[in-house]
């Protein structure tokens, strides 16, 4: 009996010619793939920029894509109007006396010490509250968590430097511009900050209802 021929190269043409035909429906299907993880990180990058823990979501929204963007929404529009201030001690039982400083502290407390500083040049100032901002999900959290133990250290440092002054600590969640726009609002008639100036947006206090310090105040050009 005579074998039967295999004509290779019309197999090897037939065999690479069904390769080149799945190939577009694979690159289209890791692009839609990224595309759609990159919408979700995107929303979460947005979240962050609010003042939210962009960790405690990235997984999901990394999953849902596009779907991701009505919680996103739905986040903004319940938790922030929501949050309220963590106080750190008792509150205030006695009147507070004018001038008030609120007291933005940024990153560790090592610039409180430029900051009292300046407030003993200040003619009486009546009260001082500190301010370090957290993000939305800490602050809705009923437990201690380390976000909130670690700005309680960080206050506490700050109170205990500022010495006799009448000081108030909250943390209070949002973005250090949000944060410290909320407070002096309604208590406060000069606002100071302190610290890493890399943590605030300057630009979210511009319309702020009272005088601003950035410390440390640059040095007068000669």
């Amino acid at each position: 009996m005579r074998p039967r021929s295999v004509d290779l190269t019309t197999n090897a043409e037939s065999a690479t010619g069904q390769v080149l035909a799945v190939v577009p429906g694979v690159t289209a299907t890791i692009v839609l793939a990224l595309g759609w993880v990159l919408v979700g990180l995107l929303v979460t990058e947005i979240l962050q920029r609010r003042g939210h823990d962009r960790r405690s979501v990235i997984g999901l929204a990394a999953v849902l894509g596009p779907f991701f963007v009505p919680l996103a929404v739905d986040m903004v529009r319940r938790r922030e109007p929501a949050a309220q201030p963590v106080r750190l001690g008792a509150q205030r039982e006695t009147p507070v006396r004018r001038p008030r400083v609120v007291l933005g502290v940024l990153g560790d407390a090592s610039g409180v010490t430029e900051a009292l500083a300046f407030l003993r040049r200040l003619p009486d100032v009546g009260s001082v509250t500190l301010v370090r901002p957290i993000d939305y999900e800490a602050a809705a959290r009923p437990e201690w968590d380390d976000a909130k133990a670690e700005g309680e250290q960080v206050l506490n440092r700050a109170a205990e430097s500022l010495g006799d002054y009448d000081v108030e600590a909250l943390l209070v969640p949002g973005t250090a511009g949000r944060a410290l726009l909320s407070i002096a609002q309604d208590r406060a008639d000069l606002m100071v900050i302190a610290g890493d100036r890399s943590y605030v947006d300057l630009g979210e206090l511009g319309d702020c209802p009272v005088p601003v310090v950035v410390l440390p105040i640059p040095a007068p050009r000669r």
